[in-house]
């Protein structure tokens, strides 16, 4: 599985964006861009993961559920988990 991805983070009203990190089967870190004092997404939040392939053009969303937030080096570091995980991110 590719290490790290840019990707969006987004709900009906908010989005971010930032990198995947510690890519498994069940989920990943999202690493977001985010600075401000509190997180943009509640704890427990379904949200949708937008991911570009910068080679073929190709985007996708995945449907993701948040399992936890924390500060980390000054943003936000969200955990999701996934259903599986997705096609673009699999070798």
């Amino acid at each position: 599985m590719k290490q790290t991805i840019r990707a969006t983070f987004h709900d009906n009203i908010n989005m971010t964006t930032g990198k995947l990190e510690e890519i498994e089967d069940l989920g990943c870190f999202f690493l977001s861009d985010e600075t401000g004092s509190s997180p943009m997404f509640p704890r427990k939040s379904t949200l949708q993961l937008n991911l570009f392939d910068r080679d073929s053009g190709e985007t996708m969303n995945v449907p993701v559920q948040m399992t936890g937030v924390a500060r980390e080096s000054g943003v936000w570091l969200y955990r999701v988990k996934w259903s599986s995980v997705p096609e673009m991110l699999q070798n």
